[in-house]
This record gives structure tokens, sequence and C-alpha cells, in this order.
């Protein structure tokens, strides 16, 4: 801007911030004008983790899993489906020893038996995006996709949850 209150500043349209990856793509491959202190900030935030997961861990890694496919490394994808699966095994261990100890008929203590697996499931939700989000770390479209999973996950079951407990008042 060359006049009023924002004189001397650059301002940028939502237009602009919109296509700011075209514009990134175009000149990526282009050499640096001078010398910088990070070569490549975005082929590091594709492969570094968060403060839980050391550095030095994910240097150690085979070259191949620090490959990037669909603007992730190789072992983002592996330590998410990882923990997808301990996920799981965490949740099928409680449904089966939920199963066992299933009480039959209408009483309170067949509801709050009912409620004990989506309410460990919502509690594991938040957990579980954190460390996707924020510790392997997946940036951009993956790690707005987790987000909108784990929580049409929570909602999902929270709507489950109060339709039994309403059942449970009822009775």
């Amino acid at each position: 801007m060359t006049e009023g209150p924002n004189a001397g500043k650059f301002l940028f349209s939502a237009d602009t911030l919109g296509r700011a990856e075209t514009f990134y793509n175009q000149v990526r491959d282009l050499p640096d004008r001078r010398p910088v202190p990070l070569e490549d900030i975005v082929a590091l935030r594709e492969l570094m983790p968060g403060w839980m997961i050391p550095i030095a861990t994910i240097k150690q890694l085979p070259h191949w899993m620090t490959r990037v496919v669909l603007d992730q490394a190789v072992w983002k994808w592996i330590a998410t489906l990882l923990l997808i699966l301990i996920l799981v095994t965490v949740i099928r261990l409680a449904r089966r020893l939920l199963n066992h100890s299933t009480h039959s008929g209408d009483t309170v203590l067949s509801y709050v038996n009912r409620l004990a697996l989506p309410i460990l499931v919502i509690a594991l939700m938040k957990p579980a995006a954190y460390l996707i989000t924020e510790q392997i770390n997946f940036i951009g479209d993956m790690a707005r996709a987790a987000n909108l999973i784990t929580n049409t996950i929570i909602y999902v079951l929270a709507t489950w949850v109060v339709w039994l407990s309403a059942l449970m008042r009822r009775n």
C-alpha cells in the first residue's frame, strides 16, 4: 500500500492467499538469490515429527521411509496406521470385556454397560487426533482430514450416548 493507514505494508487478499501454494510451486525449483538458513522449509515440515519423537530417530530411518507420499513422509503414514491399529485393538478388547459382562434387560446397569464403549471411543479420539496432527505431525489436507474424521466420530458417538441416556431416564 502506498497511501492511507496501511502505507508501507504488504496486504494480501483472500484470493492471493488461496493461490499461495500455486505461487510456491511455480518458484520452488528456482535457485536462491542469497544464502538462506533453511534450504527447504516445506520438505522439512513434510519430514519432521513433533516434540515427543526425537529428530535423531527420524534421521536414522532408512531413506525410503523419508520419501514423501501425498505430502507426508512414509514414516508418518506407517506411524498413523500403527496408531489406528492400536486404537482398534483397544476398542475391540474393551468391547469383548463389556460383552462378557453383559447385563440383560432394561436395567440401569445394562444401559451403563452400553454407554461404556462409546464413551471410551470418545475419550480416545482427541488424544489420537493430537498424536496424528502434532506428534506424527501430519500437515495440510491430511491433518484437516484427521481432525474432521475424529470430530465426526466424537459427534456421532456423543449423539448415541445422549440417545442411550434418554432411554435410561425413560425407564
